[in-house]
């Protein structure tokens, strides 16, 4: 069962740019919440191992990037402490990516009628 204190879990199939922080939101508690959306059994983030934010791309996909992201949020939360600032700029990276797909996806996603 899960606690029911954490965010929802948004299937990335599902996720909206409105879902999305913008990448200027404070890692605590913003960002924090949006990377706990994830489902690990989408792509196990635990596998990831290394710390490879800077080489993430668009082309790392959705799945990929958000596994990131919440890889930083559990790896941060076990160390009891927030981001240094080099860190930071590569997740607030992160989340403009995300955006930036979702962003292009609904562009090209067929209008539906009200």
């Amino acid at each position: 069962m899960r606690n029911p204190l954490l965010p929802a879990i948004i299937p990335t199939k599902s996720l909206k740019l409105s879902d999305v922080p913008n990448e200027s939101e404070p890692w605590r508690p913003v960002i924090i919440r949006f990377a706990l959306t994830f489902d690990p059994s989408e792509d196990d983030p635990y596998k990831l191992g290394g710390r490879d934010l800077e080489s993430l791309s668009a082309e790392s996909g959705l799945v990929r990037l958000r596994a990131h992201l919440y890889l930083e949020q559990r790896a941060w939360n076990h160390m009891s402490r927030d981001p240094d600032a080099s860190t930071m700029l590569a997740i607030r990276r992160v989340v403009a990516l995300i955006r930036a797909i979702l962003s292009e996806q609904s562009k090209g996603a067929p209008e539906t009628e009200a």
